[in-house]
């Protein structure tokens, strides 16, 4: 019995020594990596003056975690329409979900916004992809941002991709014509070539439309709450 028991011991002892040198290995073979992204670059038009629209990022990290800078804007002829960028921090929770904490600053238009952003991001059914993102800031400001996407293959070059966006404060900012409650709806289309898998160009439409209190404060403004769009672009990453 006594034999036994240190074979059993010892033989315990082995595998445990063998899992942790394979836990050390697998734990020493995740490189560190890297990927730029312009998932959007493209030029607007049908909204006054050609518009310069721009969805950039830019992460490093691991498989699980990594370090993300995302800046979207819209610039004009003379000026920096809209702008803001993102710095966040995310982890994997699951094989097709992220949670993300960071800051997100809204550079223009004046006066900037600053805020604590949480994130949850990831694949749901049907393979459409969800980018959830609410947004604490100063003065008991809150807001919510939501996009969904999915691609559509018609060939393995050939995708469409229609996307539907929402907006929404929790409470009004008249300095910036927002208003509380749902704010912006927008719905996009873009049909892309992927000449490569790193390259591909696309052109679309987007449709914008502004609600309730927003919409109200643009209307006194001399503003329009709804416009169409017709767009061009290229998206590409390294």
């Amino acid at each position: 019995m006594k034999y036994h028991s240190e074979k059993i011991l010892l033989t315990t002892s082995l595998v445990c020594h063998t899992l942790c040198a394979c836990a050390a290995a697998v734990h020493h073979e995740q490189a560190t990596t890297q990927m730029f992204s312009a998932d959007r670059l493209e030029l607007h038009a049908g909204r006054g003056d050609p518009l310069l629209y721009w969805e950039i990022e830019a992460w490093r990290g691991e498989d699980l975690d990594r370090l993300w800078l995302r800046t979207r804007g819209e610039q004009s002829d003379d000026a920096m329409r809209t702008g803001e960028l993102q710095l966040a921090y995310r982890r994997a929770v699951s094989a097709f979900w992220d949670v993300s904490t960071g800051w997100r600053g809204e550079l223009r238009p004046d006066p900037s916004r600053h805020w604590l952003a949480l994130g949850l991001h990831g694949l749901a059914p049907w393979f459409v992809n969800i980018d959830a993102n609410l947004y604490l800031g100063e003065s008991g400001r809150s807001a919510l941002r939501v996009e969904a996407n999915q691609e559509i293959l018609f060939t393995q070059r050939l995708i469409l991709e229609p996307t539907l966006e929402i907006n929404a404060y929790g409470r009004d900012d008249p300095a910036r014509a927002i208003g509380a409650g749902l704010s912006t709806l927008s719905a996009s289309l873009r049909l892309r070539y992927a000449i490569n898998r790193k390259f591909a160009p696309y052109a679309g439409a987007l449709w914008e439309k502004h609600y309730g209190e927003t919409a109200q404060m643009i209307r006194v403004n001399g503003g329009k709450t709804s416009a169409g769009i017709v767009l061009a672009g290229l998206r590409f990453w390294f």
